[in-house]
């Protein structure tokens, strides 16, 4: 009986061996919570059925095979490898860079909106009240320096000082000298502090180090990271603040251009926002100097799901509406009644990641009352939907958005 060879896969008849219309290679370091991620959100596009599927952490696939042998058809990297960029640069494929490190226009791109993540980081730990921040950042990494680039602009506004450090990221080999390093750097930093890492392994080797120098977190130092890769910041102590990083629907919309590109289409720029920070115990402290600051802010937590106004906690703090309009302006550049329906947009956003609750129960969990209400808010602050906010940010099992849901942020030129 003869074999049936198709120009993509082989299907032998009597065998249950598919047939693919595409090779495509996925060349994401699957070791990280992103590349897997990433990885889950490229298998849930429908045109992932059509694709052979050659993941280089697997072995299926190298650098050294883009020059030689049987090429893909298209290709999907992170291009963390300084070896992996010179090779893309020397082919013509269909390719999509889901971190926008190549730049000579060769390539689609598809990334989080990391000016956003420094952005957010910063108002953040302006929310905590930490007037001097640190920057961890990673050397080599042109997304740690978008990142470090807007959070150091973005906390300029308010902070006294600004402390920047780069470390390495692959510490092999030669950890006891990196931890050294970082440990040197944490005893320079000004108390208290709050200090975004370039991801979350950074902002958990940092933690690491506090507990080797016994700094209090997040007394002494407020910590975030950016991914929000549960097994980093569950397992680290104290558990992990981080920038969520829409890892899924990057890999989702990745496959999309890919197919977009194998069918003819045209190379693009597109940056997925990314609006939050899901707040942990390393930076679940009130660092104002102002006492006032610090009960005000306790008050709103306390009441945060109540039909409360301005006026009841000027009322309880015993002050002015005008000196409380003072403080708060002086600390975070706008009003206390803007400051509560921050946080309340805030506790929304939570409940949107981490439940499957209806939006008329989460806007009243969240203070927000009706879910009219909760629409307008999300479209004010965050330019999307509560649906597809959720649909970006939450489990797979939950997600089955679209190219069109997501609303990415097309990028000229």
């Amino acid at each position: 009986m003869s074999n049936c060879v198709e120009a993509r896969g082989v299907t032998t008849a009597g065998s249950s061996s598919r047939t693919f219309q595409s090779r495509v290679a996925l060349l994401v370091d699957l070791a990280t919570s992103f590349g897997r991620r990433v990885l889950e959100g490229v298998h849930s596009h429908p045109a992932r059925q059509n694709w052979e599927l050659l993941a280089e952490s697997w072995g299926d696939f190298g650098a050294g095979d883009l020059l030689e042998g049987d090429r893909p058809d298209g290709i999907i990297f992170d291009g963390q490898s300084p070896e992996l960029l010179q090779a893309l640069t020397k082919v013509r494929l269909p390719m999509v860079d889901v971190q926008g490190v190549l730049n000579d226009g060769s390539a689609s791109s598809v990334t989080a909106d990391y000016d956003q993540v420094g952005r957010v980081a910063a108002g953040h730990l302006r929310e905590r009240g930490f007037n001097q921040t640190g920057f961890l950042g990673l050397k080599n990494s042109p997304v740690s320096d978008l990142i470090e680039q807007a959070f150091v602009t973005a906390s300029g506004e308010y902070t006294r000082q600004q402390v920047r450090f780069q470390t390495s990221l692959d510490w092999s080999g030669q950890q006891r000298e990196f931890r050294q390093e970082l440990s040197e750097w944490l005893e320079s930093l000004p108390r208290p502090c709050g200090v975004l890492a370039a991801d979350d392994v950074a902002a958990r080797r940092l933690l690491q180090a506090c507990r080797r120098l016994n700094v209090r977190v997040p007394e002494d130092l407020g910590v975030i990271g950016v991914g929000n890769y549960e097994m980093v910041t569950a397992v680290s102590d104290p558990t992990l603040s981080s920038v969520v990083i829409p890892a899924r629907a990057i890999g989702y919309q990745a496959a999309d251009s890919l197919h977009q590109m194998l069918s003819g289409g045209s190379i693009s720029r597109i940056r997925l926002p990314a609006p939050a920070v899901a707040a942990r115990h390393s930076t679940d402290l009130l660092a104002f100097e102002s006492g006032l600051m610090r009960q005000a802010m306790e008050w709103m937590q306390a009441h945060l799901t109540e039909s409360v106004r301005i006026p009841a906690l000027s009322s309880h703090l015993c002050v002015s509406r005008r000196l409380l309009e003072q403080h708060f302006q002086t600390a975070l550049g706008y009003g206390p009644a803007e400051q509560l329906r921050r946080l309340r947009l805030r506790r929304a956003e939570q409940l949107l990641r981490e439940s499957d609750l209806s939006l008329a129960v989460i806007s009243r969990m969240s203070g927000l009352v009706t879910a009219e209400r909760l629409c307008v808010l999300f479209r004010q602050y965050l330019n999307l939907t509560p649906g597809e906010y959720r649909k970006m940010l939450t489990q797979p099992e939950r997600s089955q958005f679209s190219a069109e849901e997501l609303k990415p942020k097309q990028i000229s030129g």
